[in-house]
């Protein structure tokens, strides 16, 4: 038998912290939408996005850039994914909070809490005004580990199991170029035209001086949600204060404090 223990005052504090549900579902409405082939976004005039039939997730503007990214497509297409990561990518993408700390992990990736005054102005604007990635791996993992326990170490012989448990998305790692990864094979056409279309909306905001970054989400590599997100000041702000975590022990009562960085943050 598996217990846990959860501080009383949990639910009460996660309410008080956690975004509204209206808030979160108008987030997701202003998702735009882009042409998995092409990259050209859905909010064009005459662009109407249809998604592939058999898996429904991916979109694409036309006929003839469905059966041109079919190649690729088809090793990727299955209906069992039912949606993919895709909707969980939309709700924390539309969710203030999370996207708050998603673009403090960023801002310390690039070192952008490093004040304006202590860069090369040079250097300033190329990291400010170039196409930059991250990809961020995530995956579907249970909401109660005793859940998954009980299921993992009593499925055949205990017949009070549940055998339908609760999943939720989680973060693992976050990668950039100092990691390794290759900008040139990412940045490809339809990652371009992502960026650039984010990047022209951006200025027009007034947002010249703040980076826009083409974020990747992979679930174990076998579907990946490609966006933008641009790290505003308030996330800046954030990330230069750094103020710790703290975390109240439910058995014991005591507190202790994590300091603020990018595996705090997407804990």
């Amino acid at each position: 038998m598996f217990r846990t223990a959860v501080h009383p005052d949990r639910n009460k504090q996660f309410r008080e912290q956690a975004a509204p549900k209206a808030l979160i579902k108008e987030g997701r409405k202003e998702a735009i939408l882009a042409c998995t082939n092409c990259g050209t976004p859905g909010d064009e005039d005459g662009v109407e996005l249809k998604r592939c039939p058999k898996c429904q997730i991916s979109y694409y503007c036309s006929r003839e850039c469905q059966k041109e990214h079919w190649p690729i497509h088809k090793t990727q297409c299955d209906p069992s994914l039912d949606g993919g990561i895709q909707p969980l990518i939309k709700s924390v993408t539309g969710n203030p909070m999370l996207a708050h700390y998603l673009k403090i992990c960023i801002a310390f990736e690039f070192n952008l809490h490093i004040p304006k005054n202590k860069w090369e102005p040079k250097s300033w604007k190329a990291i400010i005004r170039s196409p930059l990635y991250v990809h961020i791996d995530v995956g579907i993992e249970p909401t109660k580990i005793t859940d998954f326990m009980h299921l993992y170490t009593f499925k055949d012989k205990w017949p009070g199991v549940k055998k339908d448990i609760d999943g939720m998305l989680q973060f693992h790692h976050i990668y950039s170029a100092k990691s390794g990864l290759n900008p040139e094979a990412i940045m490809n056409h339809t990652n371009a035209q992502i960026w650039g279309h984010s990047r022209e909306a951006a200025d027009e905001d007034g947002l010249e001086d703040n980076m826009v970054v083409l974020v990747r989400f992979a679930n174990d590599m076998k579907q990946s949600v490609t966006c933008t997100m641009v790290i505003d000041d308030d996330a800046l702000e954030s990330a230069r204060e750094a103020a710790p975590f703290t975390q109240t022990s439910a058995l014991t009562g005591k507190t202790t404090e994590h300091a603020m960085g990018i595996p705090s943050c997407l804990e």
